[in-house]
């Protein structure tokens, strides 16, 4: 009978969460907002720095744990136009343009990610312009997909798993999905 009443508290206490979460939530909330809400209802229900952290596990075992460690691209003026996050996460200002055609135009200024022989394979622009925040890459975009690292130009890894990954054709492979269009974005 033990085992019933433990199962039952934790099924409370989850569902207290939750709610808690839910009021500071809009209809047009993402993951991360959740994220953040879980959060805050966790200090609110004054959760114990035990249960905190197991909220951190169970949010990133499911993908929706933000982070600001990543690929963080900012303009001269300090506004971030583009944010790829160790979830394998990608976050854009504006849209991301795949299966462009070379060469990719980089007069803006931003990153540029090169090939071995020097042909542009993914931009993102970085200018305080209307394109700002706005990616290019030569070839397709993989979502909700583990990437593997080998043969790669560029890997981002989250405790030694590759999130995302861009190879030599300038095709993107991302853990979690692509977020453009999001006039917020910031390393979250």
């Amino acid at each position: 009978m033990t085992e019933g009443v433990i199962v039952t508290r934790h099924r409370l206490a989850v569902a207290e969460l939750f709610y808690e979460a839910r009021l500071g939530l809009t209809s047009s909330a993402k993951y991360r907002d959740l994220y953040w809400q879980l959060k805050t209802a966790a200090t609110t229900l004054d959760y114990s720095s035990t249960q905190t952290l197991n909220l951190e596990k169970a949010c990133q075992s499911v993908n929706i744990r933000t982070s600001n460690v990543g690929l963080t691209l900012k303009n001269t003026s300090g506004d971030t136009r583009g944010f790829l996050a160790d979830s394998g996460q990608l976050l854009l200002n504006k849209t991301l343009t795949a299966q462009a055609q070379s060469p990719i135009d980089t007069a803006n200024g931003g990153l540029i990610i090169r090939d071995t022989s020097g042909t542009v394979v993914a931009f993102i622009n970085a200018s305080t312009g209307a394109n700002g925040g706005q990616m290019t890459i030569l070839g397709t975009l993989t979502q909700n997909d583990l990437p593997s690292a080998a043969s790669k130009l560029l890997v981002v890894r989250y405790e030694g798993v590759p999130v995302a990954a861009l190879d030599a054709s300038g095709n993107l492979s991302i853990w979690r999905e692509a977020d453009d269009n999001d006039a917020d974005v910031q390393e979250d």
